[in-house]
């Protein structure tokens, strides 16, 4: 996407301290896909909605901070930084229909015919993060999912399973991805645990109603 992204807050005016070294990915992005034409975008992770952006005016990609892991495959960092420098080749104009779109007809077939890896890099994005399409915005966005835990949650999982979870886990970002087995099947037996408990002792609940504020979301 050729846009800024919104930033709130003086954290998120900062560029967050890289995991992966970036900037040699998108040296070679653009010496081998663009003959070395955008060697002076600058790219870095920050706290934003969508997956990335980029600013033909400042010359700079801005990346999502789950993606800042070292777990993400290059091949995924290659295909995201070549749709970004595809956007100061391709700028935004008419589609077949004679709409404006940030992503014309031209840029989809030249995206499909010049990365290797488009296929593979958004079968690996979708499974390990959750994702959002926004159409209007022509953008995707990552959304947040947290698994919240109630103490006796906790303590079950720290009694049965020998192991100390939060109250609150974030699904999906760096952390989550590179924790051991045993840390992300205790979170999951821990949830449905409250849920097992919640059926026994209220086994002439009226299941047709909606839930109640004080379920936990899972």
């Amino acid at each position: 996407m050729a846009l800024r992204p919104r930033q709130r807050g003086p954290d998120a005016l900062q560029a967050l301290l890289p995991e992966v070294e970036i900037r040699s990915l998108l040296a070679r992005v653009s010496t081998r896909h663009f003959g070395g034409e955008y060697a002076d975008v600058k790219a870095s992770f920050v706290r934003q909605r969508q997956l990335a952006c980029i600013s033909p005016l400042h010359r700079h990609i801005w990346l999502h901070e789950a993606l800042n892991s070292p777990d993400v495959p290059e091949t995924v960092f290659e295909t995201i930084l070549f749709h970004e420098l595809l956007h100061l080749e391709i700028p935004p104009g008419p589609d077949s229909s004679g709409r404006m779109k940030m992503h014309p007809d031209s840029f989809r077939v030249e995206e499909g015919r010049r990365c290797p890896s488009l296929s593979d890099s958004w079968r690996w994005l979708g499974a390990n993060l959750h994702l959002k399409h926004d159409e209007k915005q022509e953008c995707t966005q990552v959304v947040k999912r947290l698994l919240r835990l109630s103490d006796t949650q906790r303590r079950w999982a720290l009694e049965t399973l020998g192991v100390s979870l939060p109250r609150v886990i974030r699904l999906g970002d760096s952390a989550w991805r590179l924790a051991p087995p045993a840390y992300r099947t205790a979170a999951f037996e821990a949830s449905l645990q409250l849920r097992g408990v919640q059926r026994i002792s209220a086994p002439s609940r009226d299941t047709s109603r909606r839930p109640s504020k004080g379920a936990s979301p899972v």
